[in-house]
């Protein structure tokens, strides 16, 4: 395949319309001339940036430039860019970042060495430690006052962020800068970030200056490349190419028939027979591979009479499908041959199309193969120096024993035989281990070897290497862990950005399995109905619909009756059931798989704080680890409390018991700050903290109103005050008062003579022990009754 198909194969892979590749095809011919590359890696690097930072492809020519120009002005090429771009893109494009700043990044990293992929890799760490600090990281990053987001929360551009860098170490001797860069940074990033705070903020925002002016770089370079004899000779073959590419171009405008037809082929194919389908597609597969190759390579009348020979063979066969021997010769002419090579490239871009579907899907395949190798090696050195300590053999003695092993499995002669053995069973007697014991070591010490980079270690005059010293290999186990770290990072920003789309996709599933279930139910309960009240009751709804007067939600319900009352009507219950538990069973399955994305978000949140809590001796991920650190954590408070009880019944005359809670405060502080870090890094909470916020939140509330009634009563009690001020003053008045006469009246009524009648019973004076007066029985007055007179 030419230079220019390659390199329209990589842009057709990464997504580009035809009409974007022609766009693009000039810039990549520069870049590639520029570079001394094939016209193929070109548009790989520049299809694999513009995807990291999901650029539109008509930003190719701008990223040829910055590439162009970045190359010829720092320690790298091209390819090391694209390396580290590959790399370092994707976060960065959700940083908000540029390639100008990430470029001009990686040319200062490389005129320090520090080149491709390990450039990409160190500044990619640096920049997710900042942009979500940890533990000792965050707290140095708040104490120096480095702030690498603006006020909209977005991420500053490289120059800023290397300046608020420089601002906080400002006055750091080299050490104490080093160890601080180590801490934010990680020991395996510190190098690359270093060499950027070296060149310093300013040089940074020039050369990205320049990068952003870069315009025609590639061209540029491409002239002064291709001035010379060996330029010559790639221009004469790319003059070739250019025919094909001039000739499609052209061509292109005319493609809508062709394509319109291909459309009516394709029903038409779809109703042959298995084996003429098999035919066609074999003979169609060969021109639609073959010839685009053929177009873009100028050689057009070859490619054409060929495939036109091999598509003779097949006029029977395509005569007798139906007259689609015309169409398969038109697919074979020139327009045909164009339009295969659409094909290809929609293939092209039906496959990226897949490549990115799964590129959103989280996968914690990466960061789980991390953390297991750094949990199994962890293992592995612990044991190691676990038996090294025990044997307190030294490294030369260790690798002479290796040595031993060696000659032993080689050495034929008895003699010699016996006396490594007697050498090899004295020093494992030193050793005080058994032999078990001492091949364990040796194994973990060559697993050591096999699995750690730049471990310390010696070699014997055999070869065999001996650790010598473990630190290594547990800095290495934590840059293991870092880039754990990292990949769940990305993972869980896939997983967010999913969520909110399949939390949608299960509230409509659970919708449509709703839907599915109210109509099960309903059938169910009309399938006693008889043939008489299904009649009966269509004609009621069908008066209703004629007579209209109904709302949606009435229409809804009665278009759905009467189509369960046609089922029965029909006698497909059976059948209409069967479908919809068959609609049921699919639903639930699309459910279970929307539910298993979604559980992705808790399972990268479960891996996160598994890593933060190893910290803590925790080997438990999720829930379940941060459930133990919330015991933990409430055990020391408790100690803490009981230690200073003890301390007010007790005393403490040596200060042991100070010390004592002193060391528990540091543990009691280490467990929130941890627990605290998972609470903000993931969706997961801690119940003991959940708990005390609440109980504090209570608490509050309490304090606001008892706040609030106090302040009444001081504000009533002010008040008060004053009335019984105002009450306690000496008042005069003068009251005028008048009764209208009514006293002068009452006294006279008063003292005016009045006549009464007293009647008293006889009866009840005698009882009150009273002598009335009375006139002797038989007088003229009243001889039988009493009378007073007076």
């Amino acid at each position: 395949m030419t230079q220019a198909a390659s390199g329209m194969e990589f842009l057709a892979r990464a997504g580009f319309e035809v009409s974007e590749i022609m766009d693009a095809m000039p810039g990549l011919l520069d870049l590639a001339a520029s570079a001394n590359m094939d016209l193929g890696r070109a548009a790989d690097i520049v299809s694999n940036i513009i995807s990291g930072f999901g650029y539109n492809a008509s930003e190719s020519a701008r990223v040829a430039d910055v590439l162009a120009k970045a190359s010829s002005s720092a320690n790298t090429d091209v390819g090391q860019l694209g390396q580290a771009m590959e790399v370092v893109a994707p976060i960065a494009n959700t940083l908000g970042l540029e390639i100008e700043d990430l470029s001009a990044a990686v040319g200062f990293m490389s005129d320090a060495g520090i080149q491709g992929s390990q450039a990409g890799r160190q500044l990619r760490q640096g920049m997710l430690r900042l942009a979500s600090p940890t533990g000792a990281a965050s707290d140095l990053i708040e104490d120096l006052g480095i702030k690498v987001f603006d006020a909209d929360g977005n991420m500053k551009d490289m120059a800023s962020v290397v300046e608020e860098l420089g601002n906080g170490l400002e006055g750091m001797s080299a050490d104490a800068r080093t160890a601080a860069l180590a801490t934010i940074f990680g020991s395996e990033s510190t190098a690359g970030w270093s060499a950027l705070l070296d060149r310093g903020a300013n040089d940074l925002a020039n050369y990205t200056r320049e990068l952003q002016e870069s315009e025609g770089a590639a061209r540029t370079m491409a002239e002064i490349m291709e001035d010379n004899a060996k330029g010559s000779m790639r221009e004469f073959r790319s003059a070739l190419e250019g025919a094909g590419i001039a000739i499609s171009q052209h061509i292109i405008p005319q493609f809508t028939r062709a394509i319109e037809f291909g459309t009516g082929l394709v029903r038409k194919f779809g109703e042959l027979d298995e084996e003429t389908q098999r035919l066609i597609v074999s003979a169609a597969g060969v021109a639609a591979a073959v010839g685009p190759v053929l177009v873009v390579g100028g050689q057009l009348a070859m490619g054409i009479g060929g495939l036109m020979t091999g598509a003779s063979a097949l006029t029977g066969v395509l005569a007798g499908a139906g007259g689609l021997t015309a169409a398969f010769t038109a697919l074979t002419g020139p327009v045909g041959l164009t339009v295969g090579a659409i094909g290809l490239a929609g293939a092209g871009i039906y496959a990226y199309t897949q490549y990115a579907n799964r590129a959103k899907e989280v996968n914690l395949d990466t960061a789980n193969s991390y953390l297991n190798q750094a949990n199994s090696l962890e293992e592995i050195a612990g044991r190691y120096d676990e038996l090294r300590r025990i044997s307190g053999l030294s490294a030369d003695e260790i690798g002479r024993v290796l040595d031993l092993q060696s000659r032993l499995e080689g050495e034929s002669d008895p003699k010699k035989i016996e006396a490594l053995q007697q050498e090899y069973e004295k020093l494992r007697k030193k050793s005080g281990l058994s032999n078990e014991q001492l091949e364990e070591m040796l194994e973990l010490n060559n697993q050591i070897i096999r699995q750690t980079p730049e471990v310390q270690q010696t070699f014997t005059e055999r070869g065999n290497s001996v650790v010598e010293a473990t630190d290594k290999v547990y800095d290495y186990i934590q840059s293991l862990r870092n880039m754990a770290w990292e990949e769940l990072q990305i993972e869980r920003l896939k997983a967010l950005e999913n969520e909110a789309e399949v939390q949608e996709e299960i509230n409509r599933l659970s919708e449509e399995l709703a839907r599915h279930e109210r109509n099960r139910n309903e059938l169910l309960g009309m399938s006693n109905m008889t043939q008489e009240e299904i009649s009966q009751r269509l004609d009621e709804i069908n008066k209703k619909f004629m007579q209209g007067l109904l709302s949606e939600e009435e229409l809804n319900e009665l278009s759905r009756e009467r189509g369960h009352l046609y089922t029965l009507q029909e006698g497909k219950l059976t059948e209409q059931l069967d479908k919809i538990t068959k609609q049921r069973e699919e639903v639930n399955e699309d459910l279970e798989l929307n539910r298993q994305k979604l559980s992705k978000l808790y399972e990268v949140d479960a891996a996160i704080a598994g890593i933060l809590l190893l910290e803590l001796g925790i080997n438990e991920q999720g829930r379940e680890g941060l459930r133990i650190a919330d015991e933990q954590l409430k055990k020391l408070r408790d100690e803490k409390a009981e230690t200073q009880e003890r301390i007010k019944q007790e005393g403490d005359k040596g200060g042991l018991l100070q010390d004592h809670i002193r060391i528990l405060d540091e543990q009691i502080n280490r467990h929130q700050s941890i627990i605290g870090q998972i609470e903000r890094e993931t969706g997961l909470t801690s119940e003991l903290l959940d708990d005390e916020r609440e109980r504090e939140r209570v608490q509050g509330q309490i304090e606001r109103r008892l706040n609030t009634t106090a302040r009444l009563l001081t504000e009533n009690t002010r008040e008060a005050g004053f009335l019984t001020l105002e009450l306690g003053k000496d008042v005069t008045k003068n009251v005028r008062v008048t009764d209208n006469g009514t006293i002068d009246d009452l006294n006279k009524r008063a003292s005016a003579p009045v006549n009464k009648s007293v009647h008293i019973h006889e009866r009840i004076a005698a009882s009150a022990g009273l002598q009335i007066p009375k006139y002797a029985a038989g007088t003229e007055c009243n001889p039988n009754a009493l009378e007073m007179v007076g």
